[in-house]
């Protein structure tokens, strides 16, 4: 759900084949913004995200020569290549055979019945398909299905909600105001994120399990919002949880060298990266905001994490497992 990502793409694509004019990372950003000024601010995080991706899916390569010192300037080393003249490659056909293969899924929900239009045009891709793939599923998975489709038509469609909200904090349930925009799944928990109206607050989070009840609020004006979900405001979080002003922060861990084999083959964080190595003992770091969802990856490892730093981040963990410790004594 990341708005005018290939808008983006199609701005630094003419930047990077312009023959005449050349752009450094700051002036990548500036015509970005001006191209793009009615999407709102995008961010710096944004378009280097942006390169990275182009880099890494177009094949992308810059001319090297026209570094001078620091300053690094940004071209395509052939000057006809764009990434619009690229061909789909086996492993986006791949990706396109597993994401329909998941769709067939919910062909029995009528508000994804072009599932069941589009499947028949990619049959020549999917072939005679027996099922491979077992979901984990619970009695909530009906709810979660029939909240999924009312929100998202909502987010498309630019529709207020009122939503009946019962928190784990209060013996109530309350109403408020909501104007969603963006959708997450964490830990097999589905979260959506929009503004509460009566407290203009944007960032604000439920819980789909804790919704009692939602309905279209016809009279109320959907006011949108120009947070980049994916590329900025989670961007240095694990889970869902972003405090207000909060700024990421290097962690740096110790394991053992089996324990970081499993954790390199599936990383808490795109940031993650290994820094030192000796004596069976490994070092990684994240670029990450410390909050809860953190605190418990790092804690389901139990004796085989050590958080060398920040050192507060450190006591807090030791604290936590001290009160753990007490419980079976």
């Amino acid at each position: 759900m990341v708005k005018n990502q290939y808008q983006r793409y199609q701005v630094l694509d003419k930047c990077f084949s312009n023959r005449i004019i050349k752009y450094t990372f700051k002036d990548l950003v500036k015509k970005v913004n001006q191209e793009l000024v009615d999407f709102g601010s995008i961010s710096v995080r944004t378009v280097r995200a942006d390169i990275k991706y182009m880099v890494e899916n177009y094949e992308v390569e810059f001319d090297e020569d026209l570094q001078q010192g620091k300053q690094y300037y940004y071209r395509y080393k052939d000057l006809d290549f764009s990434i619009n003249k690229v061909s789909i490659n086996d492993r986006e056909i791949e990706k396109l055979k597993e994401t329909f293969l998941v769709l067939q899924r919910i062909q029995g929900l009528d508000d994804f019945g072009w599932v069941k239009d589009a499947l028949p045009k990619f049959q020549n891709l999917l072939g005679d398909q027996k099922p491979v793939v077992e979901f984990s599923r619970n009695e909530q998975d009906c709810k979660v299905q029939d909240l999924f489709l009312k929100l998202y038509d909502a987010i498309v469609n630019q529709k207020v909600l009122q939503v009946e909200y019962k928190d784990f904090k209060v013996e109530e349930s309350y109403t408020i105001l909501f104007h969603p925009y963006y959708i997450k799944e964490y830990n097999r928990r589905w979260f959506v994120f929009g503004l509460n109206q009566e407290l203009g607050i944007e960032t604000w989070n439920l819980a789909f399990d804790r919704i009692q009840g939602l309905e279209v609020f016809k009279s109320g004006k959907y006011v949108a919002s120009n947070i980049e979900w994916q590329m900025d405001y989670f961007a240095d979080v694990i889970g869902v949880t972003r405090f207000v002003d909060a700024e990421s922060q290097i962690i740096k861990i110790e394991t053992d060298s089996l324990t970081y084999k499993y954790i390199a083959s599936k990383p808490m964080h795109p940031s993650h990266k290994r820094i030192k190595e000796e004596e069976g003992k490994v070092i990684f770091q994240m670029d990450v905001i410390l909050n809860r969802e953190l605190k418990n990856q790092i804690l389901s490892f139990g004796a085989n994490l050590k958080v060398l730093e920040p050192i507060t981040f450190a006591e807090e963990l030791r604290q936590e497992f001290q009160k753990a410790s007490l419980l079976y004594l």
